[in-house]
């Protein structure tokens, strides 16, 4: 996969910007309310960006420290019902996801042009250079803001 750098690092900077504005999508009377049966209320679905970007910043930090190495795996589910994402502060959350992504943009651009093609292997994604993690956490961040459009639209 051919991807341009200096497009994925603009791309994932800007996501620090989106996440700014995250806890302004769905108000607080609305964070916990689940959209439908057995989904992820809006709260849980902020607590869950920011252990994603906890296991995201390790990863890529072991791509670019370690030899093609098998990067840290977690079960979402089981952190949601163990970590009681119900009962967690949104907030924190937010500005946790906000700091960790400022600090891996800002190793980032110091990566090598060379170094955006390390590799890792992913448990259920397989091999995963650099720039395919990068982008990962792009689509991952896009993804769970439209989500929390759409529990802000049925309210």
């Amino acid at each position: 996969m051919s991807l341009d750098p200096n497009a994925l690092l603009d791309q994932y900077e800007a996501g620090i910007t989106q996440l700014r504005g995250l806890l302004a999508i769905v108000p607080p009377e609305l964070r916990d309310t689940s959209p439908a049966p057995g989904e992820w209320t809006a709260r849980q679905v902020m607590i869950h960006l920011a252990d994603s970007e906890i296991v995201g910043a390790a990863c890529f930090r072991q791509l670019l420290a370690e030899h093609e190495p098998t990067l840290l795996y977690y079960e979402q589910e089981a952190w949601a019902a163990r970590l009681d994402y119900a009962h967690a502060s949104a907030e924190e959350a937010v500005a946790l996801t906000i700091v960790l992504r400022r600090s891996t943009v800002t190793l980032l651009k110091q990566v090598a042009p060379e170094d955006w093609q390390r590799r890792g292997l992913h448990k259920t994604r397989g091999w995963m250079t650099l720039a395919d993690l990068t982008q990962h956490y792009i689509n991952h961040l896009n993804a769970h803001i439209a989500q929390l459009a759409n529990i802000a639209a049925q309210a």
